[in-house]
């Protein structure tokens, strides 16, 4: 029987590293989440922006609407958007801004219940703006 020399350690590194060119080429593609693909333009709203049904609703909306208004979202913001959807849901309208403003003074004092506040989070008014990303109804009365 005839002896066989071991591959030189250069070799070894080659074949690895071919390996790992080959197993990046046939692993399947990352595939990101598919709600987070959606684009604004894939969400059914009216001409203001405002979902056309609330059950259309998901975080990502209310991302994408914000950044068409040069807003990043943070935690204030969702805190109030979170407060919007369970103010809907208990009362099955969404509150013209007096009414918020009130609302949130009552749940969390006068520091964050107050026009000043929500208008610093909401630019282009509470009543509107924080409403649309919260995937709600457009109030009739009181914006």
């Amino acid at each position: 029987m005839k002896a066989v020399n071991p591959p030189s350690l250069d070799l070894i590194n080659e074949y690895l590293k071919f390996t790992l060119i080959i197993n990046d080429a046939i692993q399947p593609a990352h595939h990101e989440d598919p709600i987070q693909a959606l684009k604004f333009e894939d969400y059914s709203t009216d001409e203001e922006g405002y979902l056309l049904n609330s059950s259309d609703w998901n975080e990502n909306f209310a991302n994408l609407a914000a950044k068409q208004d040069g807003l990043e979202l943070t935690e204030d913001h969702w805190r109030i958007l979170r407060f919007l959807q369970e103010y809907y849901e208990e009362y099955q309208v969404s509150p013209a801004t007096r009414v918020l403003v009130k609302a949130i003074r009552k749940k969390w004092g006068k520091e964050k219940g107050n026009s000043r506040y929500l208008y610093e989070l909401f630019p282009f008014g509470p009543g509107k703006q924080a409403i649309r990303y919260a995937g709600l109804y457009k109030p009739t009365i009181g914006i």
